[in-house]
């Protein structure tokens, strides 16, 4: 497996891409990362992704997994609010 170092930008530890990275090492050799647990199945992320090749119009995102479904919803729902907010800045932004 060919490994590239992460952009310093992704390097932070409390951002997910670098537990994740952290953990997807750990496993390499045979370690487990106790704070970043995977349990998703992966001959049955594999079928998802083979089935999703299949599709004649497959989605462009799909989220895999309960607790990947569950902070999606989250995030949507904060950014739906968010723009609801401030949507009254787009009102006038027309050229005149």
């Amino acid at each position: 497996m060919v490994k590239v170092d992460p952009l310093p930008a992704y390097t932070k530890p409390e951002l997910a891409s670098a537990q994740a990275r952290k953990s997807m090492l750990a496993s390499l050799k045979g370690e487990k990362d106790p704070n970043f647990e995977i349990r998703g199945d992966p001959v049955k992320a594999a079928r998802a992704f083979y089935r999703l090749s299949e599709m004649e119009s497959p989605p462009f995102r799909l989220v895999l997994g309960k607790d990947s479904l569950a902070a999606s919803r989250a995030k949507m729902s904060s950014f739906s609010e968010e723009m609801e907010e401030y949507a009254v800045w787009s009102e006038d932004i027309e050229l005149d």
